[in-house]
């Protein structure tokens, strides 16, 4: 693989890119979704295929493949430059990137359960066990939806400055919505959980997360209803934690920022009470789904702290967009698929 990756690059280096890089993938997929007991829909995907992307003339180019045989990948590598050096003469800002280390490593998942050696059967089980316990917990329960995915991704990043990444990502999810009457109320609640390895099922037990799921959906149908206006209010660490991730996690993206959000101009300014400090990490235990080694351009993950003391100190930054603001790359480049 590296040497076909190397050729591919050095074919897009002699037409004339200033930078390409390949991101090599293969996926494979399980989705299943369990409907008021039955089971809706259930499917095994499994995906080959590369991105690529060429930087010529100040301006990008991308093409994508799913092949990973040489002649394919040079293709879509001409593609790509093609595209990056028609686009060139018109773009009014070239595009720079922020230098970082060439980086040669290889990163696995250290999962207790791989999900691919689970069968579906028990993946399915599993899910009925949710949903029947959800409509057992409470005869106000009148509908449930439970949702699972694992996505496993064995990926090769590969760039002209000479990094070659080898990483596999690995993700366990599980989705419950449930909704409930009583006397002409309807209330629902969701709950979703996470990690890299079929143990999540150990650690939350069906039975366990319908319990949870459901007893949000009764304890709001015998909630009273509260007085509109400015209230004093003490909130849990998960809203907090939405909250922190919506209204104040995008707006860090620095591309964001750079196409005028609402903190633009308000770098070293005070944003916030001196009592707040955030910051974005990928260095947290293992388990975590934003725990990462490299981003999508193969930057380290690292902790970036955004608010300190109040102060808008730092933002979100891929290569390109450090590079505009004269910052360092915070490994935060994400490359959907």
């Amino acid at each position: 693989m590296k040497d076909t990756l190397s050729s591919v690059l050095d074919k897009a280096k002699s037409l004339g890119a200033s930078y390409a890089e390949i991101r090599a993938q293969r996926n494979n997929n399980t989705l299943i979704t369990v409907r008021e007991g039955q089971v809706e829909a259930v499917t095994l995907a499994s995906e080959t295929g590369a991105a690529i992307r060429v930087l010529a003339k100040g301006a990008w180019g991308f093409s994508t493949t799913s092949s990973l045989e040489r002649s394919d990948l040079e293709k879509s590598a001409k593609s790509a430059f093609k595209m990056a050096s028609t686009a060139g003469p018109s773009v009014r800002e070239p595009v720079k990137l922020a230098p970082v280390k060439a980086i040669e490593d290889k990163v696995k998942v250290d999962a207790k359960k791989d999900p691919k050696k689970i069968d579906v059967s028990t993946k399915i089980e599993n899910l009925l066990r949710t949903n029947k316990s959800c409509f057992g917990f409470d005869k106000r329960i009148k509908s449930v939806t439970v949702g699972y995915a694992d996505l496993t991704t064995e990926q090769t990043l590969a760039n002209t400055e000479g990094s070659f990444i080898e990483q596999q990502k690995m993700f366990v999810w599980n989705y419950c919505w449930v909704t409930g009457k009583s006397n002409g109320i309807m209330a629902s609640a969701r709950d979703e959980i996470g990690a890299h390895g079929y143990e999540l099922f150990d650690e939350e037990p069906p039975e366990q997360i319908a319990e949870r799921v459901s007893k949000k959906v009764t304890q709001q149908l015998e909630a009273k209803t509260p007085k509109s206006g400015p209230q004093q209010a003490v909130i849990g660490t998960n809203i907090v934690g939405v909250f922190a991730h919506e209204a104040l996690g995008h707006i860090c993206e620095a591309d964001l920022t750079l196409s005028g959000s609402a903190l633009m101009g308000k770098l070293r300014k005070k944003i916030a009470s001196e009592k707040v400090t955030i910051y974005d990490s990928a260095l947290l235990p293992k388990e975590g789904f934003g725990t990462i080694s490299y981003d999508d351009e193969g930057v380290p993950g690292q902790k970036t702290v955004l608010i300190e003391d109040g102060v808008l100190v730092g933002l979100m930054h891929n290569r390109e967009t450090a590079a505009k603001m004269s910052m360092s790359p915070t490994g935060n480049a994400r490359a959907q698929d």
